[in-house]
């Protein structure tokens, strides 16, 4: 450019203009301290490597998206981060995925327009399930109701699963797990059944997601 100059920009070590800098400009925004610092986290399950070498920063103020198929080690990064709670840091999780909620979240909230319940995982599956013995034994009973009816703690049963040749299930909805089973137990081999598994019913987040809001809005997104 003829008559023309360059000019350098750039701050001195004293935070002010150097020599030559054009007037009037400003000086370089200054680096966003990081909200999320990872450096080479590494986890090995066993022989497996979940999670290899991983470095990586989120600053303050933005939004942030780990992405990567099944498998990849997003909720295991996301594990070790969210243990950051025993110091006293705040993790707010939104997923679709049931599962990968209810090993994170001390408290979880579920949406369908209005908010449906909020509470511990434990607590909303107490509230709206109550407790039930799984029973399965190696042929159908010829009169379940006079197996399972008067036992202490019964409140009730139902067959489950298939219902002719070789094991048949049931589900007996009882006030005390622990008290019915015993009890139960005694029951079917004083009427002569082979007893396969006794064992208390595990609803999951998923149970309570599908109680509240599937059955109107579909699956969860």
């Amino acid at each position: 450019m003829s008559g023309g100059f360059a000019v350098r920009e750039g701050l001195d070590e004293t935070g002010k203009v150097s020599a030559g800098q054009a007037a009037g400009r400003q000086p370089p925004a200054r680096a966003v301290p990081a909200a999320i610092e990872v450096s080479h986290l590494t986890k090995v399950f066993g022989g497996r490597t979940a999670v290899s070498d991983v470095s990586f920063s989120v600053a303050s103020g933005k939004v942030f998206g780990f992405l990567g198929p099944n498998g990849a080690g997003k909720t295991t990064t996301v594990r070790i981060l969210a243990a950051l709670r025993d110091r006293g840091v705040t993790v707010f999780l939104t997923t679709h995925r049931l599962e990968e909620a209810e090993r994170l979240c001390d408290r979880v909230a579920i949406m369908s327009t209005s908010l449906r319940t909020i509470g511990r995982p434990e607590d909303l599956r107490a509230e709206l399930f109550a407790a039930s013995l799984e029973v399965t034994v190696a042929a159908v009973l010829p009169e379940p109701g006079r197996v399972f009816g008067g036992l202490p703690a019964v409140q009730g049963w139902k067959p489950a699963g298939p219902a002719g040749g070789g094991p048949a299930g049931y589900v007996l909805t009882v006030t005390d797990p622990a008290l019915a089973a015993p009890a139960v137990t005694r029951a079917l081999v004083a009427a002569g059944a082979d007893v396969l598994s006794i064992a208390r019913s595990r609803h999951t987040l998923e149970d309570v997601y599908l109680e509240l809001v599937a059955g109107t809005q579909g699956s969860p997104r």
